[in-house]
């Protein structure tokens, strides 16, 4: 899939000229251990920057065997597993040699794709070294609270994400719909929408099965919706 420039969060303008290449560090909560659609986009963009020549580096937690290849400079971070989720990692935040490697690296901008305990971390780090912050909305959380009975956090967690997100340059969200959630509680300032793409050659009408369809007896004309 393409990426065209509209479709690219705006870098121009807050990286430091210099002659060496501009430096981007990424934070995520997830990166190459497990397959989803944050890695899945977040591995699409650090692609696209290399190709136009930043240098990125992409500190997340991981564990066992990469469950896909990743792109730019990876460097794990200390985490642990959730215990009813054992698939996802809380990280512990810019600590060991994570930090000494992002003090070498000397990024020009930091991107911080989840707004976890490490992500709180390399906003801390950014602030005191007046280093420009972007934001990713990729996942919202608040949705999940009444799955584990946590609803009592949910004003908490608003102010907690109205202050992280206040103090970046850009909150990229992916819908428009997603943009007017946010607004509704309270956060405004330097939203931008960065819509995702489509992989139409993964996703695509000639990878049809009349055999699966007729298995489950469904019409070769009928329109089949799938809920993941």
């Amino acid at each position: 899939m393409e990426i065209s420039e509209k479709d690219l969060p705006i870098l121009n303008g807050h990286l430091i000229r210099s002659r060496r290449k501009r430096r981007v560090a990424l934070f995520s909560g997830a990166y190459n251990h497990v397959v989803d659609g944050i890695s899945l986009t977040l591995n699409r963009l650090v692609g696209h920057l290399e190709s136009r020549g930043y240098e990125v580096m992409v500190f997340a937690p991981t564990m066992g065997e990469p469950a896909l290849q990743h792109n730019g400079i990876f460097v794990e971070v200390p985490s642990f597993k959730i215990p009813f989720r054992t698939d996802y990692l809380v990280s512990m935040g810019l600590i060991g040699e994570a930090r000494k490697r992002i003090e070498e690296f000397e990024p020009d901008l930091v991107h911080i794709a989840t707004p976890d305990y490490l992500g709180l971390s390399a906003l801390l780090y950014a602030l005191r070294r007046d280093i420009p912050v972007v934001s990713g909305y990729h996942t919202h959380f608040s949705s999940y609270l009444k799955y584990y009975r946590l609803q009592a956090f949910d004003k908490l967690i608003w102010r907690y994400l109205r202050w992280t997100y206040g103090k970046g340059r850009h909150l990229y969200v992916p819908t428009p719909s997603m943009i007017d959630l946010l607004r509704q509680h309270g956060i405004y300032e330097n939203v931008r929408l960065w819509s995702r793409g489509i992989d139409n050659e993964h996703f695509n009408p000639a990878h049809r099965s009349m055999g699966w369809r007729r298995r489950l007896n469904i019409r070769d004309d009928e329109v089949v919706v799938l809920f993941v």
